[in-house]
C-alpha cells in the first residue's frame, strides 16, 4: 500500500502500522509548500484531493500499476478482480460520475472546448497504467492546466483530468465507484441510458459533504465504515469529534440491514 499524505506525526503512522502488520505501507509525505498544494481547495475536499496527480512522480518508479483511492470509501467486495481488468492501452480507468446528467455533460464539452463524444469520470476510484502515465505526462498535463487557472475548474482536479484524457479513458462497471447519486431514484446520469440503481456496491465512495464518521450521515451503507471504526485505534477520537455513540451505530446498522434486504428483493425479481 501507498498512502501519500501532508505532515501526518510518525507516531500516528506507526500506530496504523501496528494495527496491520501484515500490509507493507509506504508513507509519502508531501512537503505543504509544493506548488500542488498551494492550489484552493474544494468546499468540501482539503488541498489533499491534488496528491493523486503526484502519484506518478512520488510513488517508487518500481510500481508500474496502481490502484488509487480517495479515503472516504469503504471496501465490500475484494478488489482483486478489479485490479486484474485489462486498461486496454489506455493509461487510466474509472467509473461514470454518477451525479453529472447529460445536461452537465455538454456544458462542460462547451466550457473546455472538447470536441467529440465522451463521458465524465469520477476520479474517486482511479485504476492506473503509471508507466505510460510517467511516459506520456498526463498527470504533470492536468497539474499544469491548474496551476495555470485553477478557478476555471469547478471541480479542480477532476474536471482538469476529465479534459486531459477526454476521450481516452476505459469505464469500470458502476459498483467500483457507488457513488451517493446512485441512491436518488429520479437523478439523471451521463450516458445513452441510466444507470442501474440496484448496483451491489464493491467500492462504496461517500460523495459530498456528509460523511460516515459524523453522526448525521444518513446513507445506508454508512455501516460498512463503522463497523471497521469499531477496530480502529483511532476509534475514540473519531467517535468524539463526530458524536457518534451507540444510537449512531444501532441507527446505521437497521438501515444498512433494510438496504441489503431490499436489494436481495430486487436481485430476486430481476433473477
Amino acid at each position: 500500500m501507498h498512502a501519500l499524505h501532508t505532515a501526518i506525526p510518525a507516531s500516528r503512522r506507526n500506530a496504523v502500522d501496528r494495527h496491520f502488520p501484515d500490509i507493507e505501507i509506504n508513507w509519502y509525505s508531501v512537503d505543504r509548500d509544493h506548488p500542488a498544494l498551494r492550489l484552493a481547495p474544494l468546499i468540501h475536499i482539503s488541498s489533499a484531493t491534488y496528491l493523486r496527480l503526484l502519484t506518478d512522480v512520488i510513488v517508487d518508479v518500481s510500481v508500474d500499476r496502481l490502484l488509487y483511492l480517495d479515503v472516504d470509501m469503504s471496501i465490500a467486495q475484494d478488489v482483486l478482480p478489479l485490479w486484474q481488468i485489462d486498461l486496454d492501452g489506455y493509461s487510466l480507468a474509472a467509473t461514470l460520475d454518477q451525479g453529472i446528467s447529460n445536461e452537465d455533460l455538454a456544458t462542460f464539452k462547451r466550457m473546455y472546448n472538447l470536441s467529440g463524444d465522451a463521458l465524465y469520470f469520477n476520479a474517486g476510484v482511479l485504476l492506473l497504467d503509471l508507466g505510460r502515465i510517467r511516459e506520456v505526462g498526463e498527470f504533470k498535463q492536468a497539474l499544469d492546466l491548474l496551476t495555470a487557472d485553477r478557478d476555471r475548474y469547478a471541480l479542480a482536479d477532476q474536471d482538469a483530468l476529465n479534459v486531459v484524457f477526454w476521450q481516452r479513458w476505459k469505464t469500470l462497471p458502476a459498483k467500483w465507484n457507488f457513488q451517493r447519486s446512485l441512491l436518488y431514484a429520479d437523478t439523471d446520469i451521463q450516458g445513452d441510458a441510466r444507470l442501474r440503481r440496484d448496483v451491489v456496491p464493491a467500492i462504496v465512495h461517500f460523495t459530498g459533504s456528509q460523511k460516515p464518521w459524523t453522526r448525521d450521515e444518513w446513507h445506508p451503507y454508512a455501516w460498512l465504515y463503522l463497523k471497521q471504526l469499531r477496530k480502529s485505534v483511532f476509534r475514540a477520537e473519531i467517535e468524539a469529534k463526530g458524536g457518534i455513540g451507540p444510537r449512531t451505530y444501532v441507527k446505521a446498522l437497521l438501515r444498512y440491514l433494510l438496504r441489503v434486504k431490499l436489494m436481495r428483493g430486487t436481485l430476486r425479481r430481476r433473477a
